[in-house]
């Protein structure tokens, strides 16, 4: 599988249409932005996260790897919470994606 099929297959995947509401405001993760107020750091692909922000009106700033000045900029400045995605977000550039080794270089 190449590159481009990979990210694809990624995205289908990790989509947001995959999300469904009803179930998301049941589950533990509905919670969090109740939890934490400046600072989230995840590893996930997903939008499950800014889901449930938005799920209870609440504003969260999502940030990649490719953005970090803009992040700590941010967390200096104490504004919205701040979603620090690791690994970057398949709905977002594919090139900051870290997922092999050689990304971590």
């Amino acid at each position: 599988m190449g590159e481009f099929r990979f990210n694809a297959y990624l995205s289908e995947i990790f989509s947001a249409h995959k999300i469904e509401y009803k179930k998301l405001m049941e589950q533990s993760v509905y919670l969090i932005p109740i939890l934490f107020k400046t600072l989230i750091l995840t590893t996930n692909f997903d939008l499950v996260i800014e889901r449930a922000f938005f799920l209870n009106n609440m504003i969260l700033n999502v940030y990649y790897p490719s953005n970090k000045k803009a992040f700590l900029n941010a967390l200096r400045r104490n504004s919205n919470t701040a979603l620090f995605k690791i690994h970057g977000d398949v709905n977002s550039d594919k090139s900051s994606l870290i997922i092999t080794d050689t990304a971590y270089e």
